[in-house]
């Protein structure tokens, strides 16, 4: 995992409209029917925004952000978000009581919230995004959530390689100077 500049290059023209018309949507229906919004409101989305692939394509390099496996083809390329759109897990997962329904469904259209990974990643790190302490409350804006306290790195906010060594057979590990949570919740994660 090496750290990636997400701001190097702006957004498609016509996805901030897109995202507006989405979360609008999403907010409307949700209003009017009291229920949760479940994972299959977000399926293709924002993928199928025309520019979004080619976009986070280049500026991840065409290589999955969290392993830098080269994306070959159009099939292997799945766009992540690094907060899940809904059903978000704790590290702990003990069943429903530790899954956060309506986490982060405001954030599936939110540009620095889209990576790309390849397959196994995205499989692997599924709903998993594990915070210390509370969950920023519904609706929170991206700028006011760095104070939530997640537990998983952000290779597009962290240096990981100041955080992670990488062992013997690509296993991950802590640098032995890490001692927060985080750093060690992600190398678990991850392998």
């Amino acid at each position: 995992m090496i750290h990636v500049e997400h701001a190097r290059l702006p957004r498609p023209e016509d996805f901030d409209e897109a995202a507006a018309e989405h979360l609008r949507r999403r907010t409307a229906t949700l209003e009017k029917s009291k229920r949760k919004i479940g994972a299959r409101a977000f399926a293709g989305l924002p993928g199928r925004h025309p520019g979004a692939r080619a976009t986070l394509r280049e500026i991840f390099s065409s290589k999955c952000v969290y392993c830098e496996t080269p994306i070959r083809s159009r099939r292997d390329l799945v766009i992540d978000h690094f907060r899940p759109k809904s059903g978000a897990r704790g590290h702990e997962d003990k069943g429903d009581a530790w899954r956060y329904t309506q986490h982060y469904w405001w954030l599936a259209w939110e540009w620095r919230n889209l990576y790309i990974a390849c397959q196994t990643c995205n499989r692997n790190k599924a709903t998993w995004f594990p915070v210390a302490g509370e969950r920023a409350p519904e609706g929170t804006p991206w700028a006011d959530l760095g104070d939530e306290g997640r537990l998983f790195i952000d290779p597009c906010v962290d240096e990981p390689a100041e955080l992670l060594d990488c062992e013997d057979e690509g296993v991950l590990g802590v640098h032995p100077h890490v001692t927060t949570e985080w750093g060690e919740v992600s190398a678990a994660t991850t392998n």
